[in-house]
Formats: C-alpha cells, structure tokens, sequence
C-alpha cells in the first residue's frame, strides 16, 4: 500500500474525528445558549395574575415552590422563613378579607403566606435581613410558578402590623412568625401579559447619574465583538470559523494540496488553521 494512500486514510479518519468533536461542541454551546435565553425570557415574561381556573395546584407541583423558595439567597445561611400552604376554601377566603386589595384569593385554589421565623433571625445589628431573605424566596416562588405554567401574585402583609396581626390570626402563628407575603397561585384563566419596565433613566453608572461612558478593550484594538469585527486600522479584521461547516470545508481543499517533501519525498497533507474573511 502507498504511503500517500495511509496518509489520506488517517486524514479522513481525522477529518471525520475533528467534525465530530465540532459538531458535538456547537451543540452544547447552542444548548447552554438556549437555557440562558429560556431564564431570562422567563423572569422578563411573568406578570401578576390575579384570575383563575377552577382546578387544583399539583402536589408535586406545590412541593417544587417550595423548593424554589428555599433555594433562595440568605443572610449568614440563616435561613428565617417558613412557609404555610393554604388549600382550604375557608381559609383562603379569610385571608382575602385581611387585604382589601385581595379579594381573588377567594377563588384561588392555593396560596403560600411566606413568614418570617423570628426564632432564626439575626440576633442585633442585621435583624431586618429576614426580610431581604423571604423576599428572594417570594420571587424565586413566583417565577417557578411561572415556568411551570401557574399563575401568581405577591400580595403583602409586613411591614403593615394590623393586616400581619390579622393574618396571623387566621393561620394561628405563633408570635414568634411574621407573615411577610402570601403568595396567590392557580393555572390562569386568559392570558395575562408582562409589562415591559425597563427604563435607562433608573440607571446610574459609578456614581448617581453617572453616564454609560465604558469603551471595550475590543472596540479600540479592532478585535472581534459582538459577532462583528471593530477595526480602526487599515488591516483587515479575520475572524476564525471554528464551525463544522468551516472546518470541512478547509479540510477538504487540504486534502487536494498534496505538497511534496524535499526531504523525503513524500506526498504529505499539510493542514493550516482556516480563517475565514468575515
């Protein structure tokens, strides 16, 4: 067998390898990619829903708020929550009477009163941080209800002492447990849409009313960003193709450039790395 023949045999095997290895990586990219865009489409799409379908919330369904909740960031790992499932008719029904602003909650088919444990709270300076705490565990609450196709909205209790008393009553908590939040939940009924709340003029960059000045290392040496390339000098801006498109395409035109060895002459396939003009 010609040595030219193994070397394009352990060519193709290679080539075949290398594309593999390409398309394997371009898929858990995209995959990665993809999860990120479903996060963040998820928390810039929830929206409060405050009307429901006459159908009861999962077990399962109720267990995975939960863990939501207490997935939550903490002050010091104090972890000062607890958290009190409400299903009953009569119950829910009293809680809306404790919040004027509330009265779905009569029709809900479950809510979730998020309560600080004052047993668990920091003790002097940083007491108030449970607070903080159970209100992560609020949101994180709401947009697992969201992801799973529920609907909710934060209603809230703390810091108004009289509606905190009163709910506090219908549940009989101890003293020792301050309801922060109850959190109104069942599949909707219609279709609520996200308010779109982004406003630049909320952001300050470095100090109050700091303007977005930054200028990127990439911007000012030319290099690749953004998917485009920046240049500010006469030289032309390359960019690598690492793709499995790109890569086959190269290795096959290498393949044809047999170059001849002075040394040994030998018909040998010199790979050299592809940058593709962008």
């Amino acid at each position: 067998m010609k040595i030219s023949t193994i070397l394009n045999f352990a060519l193709a095997l290679a080539l075949v390898f290398l594309c593999a290895k390409l398309v394997m990586s371009g898929a858990v990219g995209s995959q990665a990619a993809a999860g990120d865009e479903v996060v963040y489409n998820n928390i810039l799409s929830r929206a409060s829903v405050r009307a429901y379908q006459d159908k009861a919330v999962e077990k399962d369904k109720v267990e995975k708020l939960l863990r939501a909740g207490m997935a939550a960031p903490t002050a010091v790992n104090k972890q000062p929550w607890h958290f009190v499932v409400v299903t009953e008719k009569k119950l829910l029904a009293a809680l809306a009477e404790t919040n004027a602003h509330a009265d779905f909650a009569k029709v809900a088919p479950l809510a979730i009163v998020v309560c600080g444990d004052m047993t668990k709270a920091i003790e002097g300076p940083g007491h108030e941080f449970w607070v903080q705490d159970c209100a992560a565990a609020t949101e994180n609450i709401l947009l697992a209800a969201h992801a799973m196709g529920l609907g909710a909205v934060w209603t809230g209790a703390y810091p108004l002492e009289e509606r905190s008393s009163e709910m506090g009553k219908v549940l009989k908590l101890p003293e020792t447990m301050v309801p922060l939040s109850v959190v109104v939940i069942g599949y909707p009924k219609g279709e609520t849409k996200a308010k779109d709340k982004w406003d630049a003029q909320k952001v300050s960059y470095n100090e109050y009313g700091g303007q977005e000045m930054w200028r990127s290392k990439a911007q000012t040496n030319g290099i690749k960003e953004g998917g485009h390339c920046v240049s500010h000098s006469v030289v032309p801006c390359v960019q690598r193709a690492w793709s499995a498109r790109g890569a086959v395409l190269f290795y096959l035109s290498a393949w044809r450039m047999r170059l001849t060895s002075v040394h040994c002459k030998l018909r040998l396939v010199v790979p050299v790395k592809p940058y593709l003009v962008s």
